[in-house]
């Protein structure tokens, strides 16, 4: 069974980007984790459920052999020979477009539930209205320039029922 784990979307890097202070980083995260939180209370899925699936599949009665995390990043580099590459391109094109007011709505309901700060929603909110690198980085992607290697964990867990 393969079950990613969200807190790996923080080790990424790429050519356009603004270097973050700390505090911004912390506070990056600190929302990242709302939202996660407010997601799960919402029964809209559970983004730890990754590492947790050994224990679930251990509260089952299976026998866990082995628990791995997957070591491999998504990458872009050009020429993007690869076609997982161009795929993440791809992927980077898509989650750069504004979000619907749908999707904003819900994206909302799960930072408020999570315990977000009406400040901070609305904080949230104008960083996603007025993303100051989207472009630079649409540009980039036009020209066949933008470069970027992210990491999502995975967790790979073998294991076994009771033979009876």
């Amino acid at each position: 069974m393969v079950e990613y784990d969200d807190r790996g979307t923080f080790a990424r890097a790429d050519d356009v980007s603004p270097a973050l202070s700390i505090e911004e980083r912390v506070w990056r995260f600190e929302m990242a984790l709302r939202y996660a939180e407010g997601k799960r209370l919402l029964g809209h899925g559970d983004e730890r459920i990754g590492s947790r699936v050994p224990l679930l599949l251990q509260d089952l009665g299976c026998t866990v052999e082995d628990v791995r995390l997957v070591d491999r990043a998504w990458r872009a580099l050009p020429p993007y020979l690869d076609p997982r590459e161009r795929l993440g391109l791809e992927t980077v094109r898509t989650m750069l477009a504004p979000p619907s007011e749908a999707a904003w709505a819900w994206a909302e309901a799960c930072y408020r539930a999570g315990g977000a700060a009406d400040a901070d929603v609305d904080r949230l909110r104008r960083l996603v209205d007025e993303d100051p690198w989207r472009s630079d980085v649409l540009a980039l992607l036009d020209r066949g320039g933008y470069r970027y290697v992210s990491a999502i964990l995975r967790f790979v867990t073998l294991a076994r029922t009771p033979v009876a």
